[in-house]
């Protein structure tokens, strides 16, 4: 079997409606809420308003909705977890993220690590907006870089 990637913790008053469910159904909720404990990132419609950051399954048949939060990742499940998941809050906070969806962040190498000891400031100052680089331009050495769309204009 699997290992679960996620805990389930009950809010207070979740406990109080659980418990007050009917027999049977209460084998279809613990196997939607064993299903989370693998699968909580895959799941559920995003929420909006007073639930910002919550998520829903529905259990159509059975009427019951079941609100959950992804506020934890297992440390052992990944130990980049907790910063990258801090990394994509902070930035929903500030809006920075244009749109809901489904975001990859990829670990390269844990090995073989790149320093940036330098640093390289733009050729031509930083204007508004956001400004990309080639990572052959940052470990170029040079003081003063190029963006990607300069190199790409100049074929560089």
């Amino acid at each position: 079997m699997y290992n679960k990637r996620f805990e389930i913790i009950f809010a207070a008053g979740a406990i109080k409606e659980y418990k007050k469910l009917d027999d049977s159904i209460i084998g279809i909720v613990n196997k939607a809420i064993d299903d989370l404990e693998f699968r909580a990132d895959e799941v559920g419609k995003l929420l909006k308003g007073k639930l910002y950051g919550c998520k829903e399954k529905k259990l159509k048949n059975e009427c019951i909705r079941i609100i959950f939060r992804k506020d934890r990742i297992k440390k052992e499940y990944n130990k980049y977890a907790d910063r990258l998941l801090n990394y994509i809050q902070d930035r929903k906070d500030i809006d920075e993220f244009e749109k809901e969806g489904k975001f990859r962040f990829y670990i390269l190498s844990e090995t073989e690590q790149i320093r940036l000891d330098k640093n390289p400031v733009p050729i031509h100052g930083h204007g508004p907006g956001k400004i990309y680089y080639t990572l052959s331009e940052i470990l170029s050495g040079k003081k003063k870089i190029r963006s990607e769309n300069e190199c790409k204009d100049n074929n560089i």
